[in-house]
């Protein structure tokens, strides 16, 4: 692994949270079971109670739905009627723990923490009270915490439309049943789903029919009112009697007369009140450590990442694809002739170039029908569609049968066309900036022949497209169809346009990596065919159906298996554009491949390993650009690929071994740090701690054996590990080349801000045996 990353909750750290999620739910529904009470109890008990044995109206507002629910349990062949329906209350209090548990679940916490939790939540003394007797209570908690969990942002996008169901449903059931929750939940709901509409959402097309489906449950006062039940409060059949009913109209009437005058003092009360009850409930420590839950796993924007692989995803197709030639080793003058600076001290024997230069295929332009009518602009150039580049015999009819049955990994011949030139100029009266903009993209679109620049413009164009019809939406703002379905055209035709250079980009990706031609290894193809052979495999975790979740193409899964590799050693210094580090790498093979030669086992074995980089000059005068070029190259796919999966929130790690004056200038407390490049850590910490020892376990112990007064002068050993908290990182650790790395990989444009670096005087150590391993290095990602 390139110095590992961690990501999301492992896969079986998720099965074994989910699983103590219900394994806790049930022994808490257990524990407020065997406290139940037989019969009816305090307060209210006894009046709900006989509305729900007899299925009649209970007390206002009634609250729809909970006596049917109370008369179903009294259908259980245990115990006493009272015993039943409190058995009800239990269950509704296990139920909203066990949603609660649900969300931290999704947010990757440890499976220990629904341990923690859930015992502590059923022994407060608010869910003990109200969940062994017949109240309403625990039905409102259950109400309360479906609505959250229904909303919960952490809810993954392909599970929106059913889960905002819910929580919609969840929440009109609470509206019509709890006053207090009418205030709490309607303005939260509605504003949520107009912020749904505007950014045209699928569930909240579905909102509606939501409402009226939920709302249906009113209608169980008037039909339980008409049966003549000994419990009737209020006889609610007319409509005007439903609605003061539901409206609790009596009570609010009473209540209002004796709270008259108090006014903000009334809202004072009741807050402090309830904040005494879940003080008393959680205690100070749990209630604040409760609202700080709520808080972890937040979602962030993956505006780093895109920005970043618009930067890097540019450069690396200047020149077409990149083709290297196999190397004997190099003679000291040719290697300087050939733009490396290798040192006078090594001998290197003669060496000749096989196999001839084969010059990079043109790209692939789809064909462009532009009328470029009123628009001003030119008439584009049209230009015969080239072959797409040659490939090893049989790869085709492997990539078909991989690309059957709708995986989005064919990279398919289309004729897409643009004809946005017209569309734009005709879409408004007025020429304002969003117009312009899209003018100015198709112009400079047709303008260039460099395949990056025309991805990049059609970006622009289906963006600004896609960004016009979210601001003006024809139901708010009234604009006219007309307008709105040529934009629509625009950002379609765009967005196909765009998918056919990505296909065809990844096709000559793909063969360039099969030819064995550039320095990763075609090993990697292999892996990723194999891993999307298995993508509908039973296994809902594995890499295939990880891939396969999340839309990964062939070129974009084997650019992240290439990166986990040696190759990460050229990657990254291309990124940071630094020749002189990726000189030395360059040299470093080059010497591995003359002690191979000298029979060296260990460097043979290096060089035959599929998985080492295989580094083989091109026949230029500038090897180091043609390296920078490629290593830019992977990265462009690899970033891509890496914006298509989930963040990953959780603590990472990254091991390392500098001296204390290095570290010192590099992790001073304060700093921001922005990383040019990809950034490996890993969700377990031994994983880094082996690593750092494997960059230098000389250095780490001279660390030890240094006398302690000793330690903090400038050029002695400093061990330390970087650990951190992810925001945009990404879980590869089934993708990766090795699993057992548990890698997080952050995409280039991170950013750190150290706040316990190595100047720190209260930085932490990790001791083991009496010796120092390491000391940590504290950051947060910004």
């Amino acid at each position: 692994m390139a110095p590992s990353s961690p990501a999301r909750a492992r896969p079986w750290s998720l099965r074994r949270a989910a699983t103590s999620t219900w394994a806790v739910a049930w022994l808490c529904f257990v524990f407020l079971a065997i406290g139940a009470s037989p019969a009816h109890f305090w307060l209210d008990s006894g009046e709900i109670a006989t509305a729900g044995a007899e299925l009649g109206v209970m007390h206002p507002t009634g609250v729809p739905g909970y006596v049917p629910l109370l008369h179903l349990f009294t259908a259980l062949p245990i115990g006493s009627l009272g015993f039943r329906m409190a058995l009800c209350s239990s269950a509704c209090a296990a139920g909203a723990i066990a949603l609660l548990l649900a969300m931290l679940v999704r947010r990757g916490v440890h499976w220990g923490v629904p341990w923690v939790v859930g015992p502590w939540l059923a022994l407060g003394l608010t869910l003990v009270r109200n969940g062994r007797v017949v109240e309403v209570y625990g039905f409102a908690a259950l109400l309360t915490m479906a609505t959250l969990w229904g909303f919960d942002p952490a809810v993954a996008s392909e599970r929106r439309v059913s889960r905002r169901s819910v929580g919609v449903i969840a929440a009109v059931i609470a509206t019509w049943g709890f006053g207090d929750l009418r205030l709490a939940l309607v303005p939260a709901v509605v504003g949520a789903w107009i912020l749904a509409l505007r950014r045209r959402e699928p569930w909240a097309r579905w909102a509606p029919l939501a409402v009226v489906l939920a709302s249906l449950v009113v209608l169980t006062l008037p039909l339980a009112s008409a049966r003549g039940p000994m419990a009737d409060w209020g006889n609610p059949e007319s409509v005007s009697a439903v609605w003061a009913h539901v409206q609790a109209t009596a009570i609010r009437d009473s209540f209002g007369a004796k709270l008259q005058g108090m006014g903000f003092q009334a809202w004072s009360l009741h807050a402090r009140l309830a904040l005494g009850r879940l003080t008393e409930d959680l205690g100070l420590v749990g209630l604040l450590a409760a609202i700080a839950a709520m808080l972890v796993g937040r979602h962030h924007s993956l505006v780093e990442v895109m920005e970043a692989g618009k930067r890097y995803g540019t450069s690396p197709y200047r020149e077409g694809p990149l083709m290297y030639h196999d190397l004997a080793p190099l003679t000291d003058q040719e290697i300087r002739k050939s733009g490396l600076e290798y040192p006078d001290e090594y001998v290197a024997s003669s060496r000749r170039m096989r196999g001839g230069y084969h010059p990079p295929p043109e790209p692939v332009e789809p064909k462009s029908k532009f009328s470029g009518l009123g628009s001003g602009l030119g008439a584009p150039r049209q230009r015969d569609q080239p072959t797409t580049p040659s490939r090893p015999r049989g790869y085709d009819d492997e990539i078909a049968r991989l690309t059957a049955g709708g995986r989005p990994l064919a990279f398919t011949r289309t004729r897409a066309t643009i004809k946005s030139q017209l569309h734009i100029s005709n879409a408004f009266t007025d020429r304002n900036s969003a117009q312009a903009r899209m003018l100015r993209a198709v112009d400079s679109y047709h303008a260039t022949t460099n395949l990056a620049d025309k991805l990049g413009y059609l970006e622009t164009v289906r963006a600004e497209a896609d960004h016009w019809l979210v601001k003006h939406p024809d139901w708010l703002l009234g604009k006219s169809t007309t307008t709105r379905n040529r934009f629509k055209l625009i950002r379609d035709e765009a967005a196909a346009v765009l998918q056919t250079y990505r296909d065809q980009d990844d096709a000559a990706y793909l063969a360039d990596l099969q030819s064995e031609r550039m320095f990763a290894s075609s090993e990697h193809v292999k892996q990723a065919m194999e891993v999307l052979r298995n993508a509908r495999g039973e296994n809902p975790y594995g890499a295939g159906a990880i891939a396969s979740r999340y839309g990964l193409t062939l070129a974009e899964l084997a650019a992240i298996k290439v990166y986990c590799g040696p190759a990460y050693k050229f990657i990254n210094p291309a990124l940071e554009d630094d020749r002189s580090v990726m000189n030395s790498r360059l040299l470093g093979f080059v010497r591995e491949i003359k002690l191979a030669k000298n029979n060296n086992k260990s460097a043979k074995t290096r060089i035959r390993d599929a998985e080492a980089a295989r580094l083989k000059l091109a026949q230029s005068d500038d090897p180091i650009s043609t390296a920078m070029a490629e290593g830019q190259r992977h990265a462009a796919f690899a970033v891509r690929g890496l914006a298509k999966l989930p963040p990953f929130t959780g603590r990472v790690f990254a091991g390392g071994a500098l001296t204390r004056g290095e570290a010192m200038q590099r992790f001073r407390t304060g700093d921001v740090q922005l990383r040019k490049s990809f950034a490996s850590t890993s969700s377990e910490e031994y994983v880094a701690a082996g690593f750092a020892e494997d960059k230098d376990t000389k250095l780490k112990q001279a660390y030890n054996s240094v006398p302690v007064h000793e330690r903090n002068t400038k050029n002695a050993p400093f061990p330390f590990m970087l650990r951190y908290t992810s925001k945009t990182g990404r879980d590869i650790a089934d993708l990766s080349v090795d699993p057992s790395e548990h890698e997080i990989l952050f995409a280039p444009g991170s950013k750190l801000r150290i706040i316990k670096g190595a100047d720190s005087p209260t930085a932490e150590t990790k001791v083991f045996d009496g010796e120092i391993d390491y000391t940590y290095i504290d950051a947060v990602e910004v």
